[in-house]
């Protein structure tokens, strides 16, 4: 038998059989997979994606729809979608941070909170760094991914001691300042 793309198109549309299997998504083949990209890269704009995977034009909108029913393709989506995130959309957000950060006519509150995402974006977790150091704890200087199960059980341990403490000291003072108000 010669060497030849057994790939069938039915009235629909569709492209079935083996045909080239897509190297990105393994499970669905290259027109599918062309499919599933422009899909996450348009928005969700099935009919759009379809035209440009290389289905019938007039019969877009329906191959969207049944595309899009398979499981296959919809974990393909699922996939595709967080590599954009992560990748290219992760990309353009922390330009725009940074932007924020530099421009000195932004508020200072945005600019701060702008340095705050970057920071805790790049792992470096400043909220538990602060309060691992103010609690007395090794490792200050890594993110709270990183901390063991019992990390954050001493860490939950000691601020609640804290908070006790903090409590016990102000106590007196608030029932003073409330016997003055009567």
């Amino acid at each position: 038998m010669e060497d030849m793309d057994l790939t069938e198109t039915l009235g629909l549309g569709l492209k079935t059989g083996p045909g080239k299997r897509s190297q990105d998504h393994p499970a669905i083949n290259e027109q599918q997979a062309a499919f599933v990209r422009e899909y996450v890269r348009n928005g969700g704009n099935g009919s759009a994606a379809a035209i440009v995977a290389g289905y019938k034009k007039d019969r877009a909108r329906n191959t969207a729809w049944e595309l899009c029913q398979k499981p296959k393709i919809l974990d393909a989506i699922k996939l595709q979608q967080a590599r954009y995130i992560s990748g290219e959309l992760s990309n353009v957000a922390l330009g725009t941070l940074g932007n924020i950060m530099r421009d000195e006519t932004a508020p200072a509150a945005a600019r701060v909170q702008a340095s705050r995402w970057v920071l805790e974006a790049a792992g470096h977790g400043l909220p538990a760094a602060a309060l691992a150091a103010r609690l007395g704890m090794d490792g200050a200087d890594k993110p709270l991914s990183e901390f063991s199960l019992a990390d954050l059980e001493e860490m939950t341990k000691r601020a609640a001691e804290s908070l006790d403490r903090m409590r016990a000291v102000n106590a007196p003072t608030i029932e003073a300042e409330a016997m003055e108000a009567q």
